[in-house]
């Protein structure tokens, strides 16, 4: 079982690093190719966009597979692995976040972000403090499915324990 702890292990930082060269990809189109003259068209971005995303439901499909595979079929563990590929999907809607906050360069709270599917998809007018407020929102969900999903063992395991008396 060690064994497959140690391949499962180096097939997840092998993901981690796919995602960094993917997010340095993207780095490099938002920010590089504008330098030197890169002009924003929906011609290109719409396909650029497109593979993005579909390289992230990949990688997230490849996550979710490999673990369940790797793993006893439980249904814990068919839990961990959606819980593991919806983590890739959505943290990878962090990303134009991510490379403002890298930058030291956040627009202006009022800023409207233009390019996100929230604008020009539904006609929200979708601005920096709604990307935050997101983000945050998101990753809180995120979090606290985490939490649920490995405290309830404990909690299980707690209730099972043998209680003691109080009257010693």
């Amino acid at each position: 079982m060690t064994s497959d702890n140690t391949e499962l292990g180096f097939f997840f930082l092998g993901t981690i690093a796919l995602v960094a060269a993917i997010a340095y990809i993207d780095f490099i189109v938002n920010r590089t190719l504008y330098d030197y003259g890169l002009k924003f068209s929906w011609s290109w971005a719409i396909p650029y966009w497109s593979a993005l995303w579909t390289t992230f439901l990949i990688i997230a499909a490849l996550v979710m597979t490999t673990y369940w595979i790797r793993r006893e079929e439980t249904l814990r563990n068919a839990r961990t692995a959606v819980l593991l590929g919806i983590t890739v999907i959505l943290t990878s809607l962090n990303f134009d976040l991510l490379w403002f906050a890298y930058l030291w360069r956040l627009p202006a709270w009022n800023e409207v972000w233009w390019w996100y599917p929230f604008y020009w998809l539904l006609g929200l007018k979708w601005t920096t403090f709604h990307q935050v407020a997101f983000t945050v929102a998101v990753d809180s969900i995120l979090a606290g499915l985490w939490a649920i999903h490995f405290t309830q063992p404990l909690q299980r395991a707690l209730s099972r324990a043998p209680r003691q008396s109080r009257n010693k």
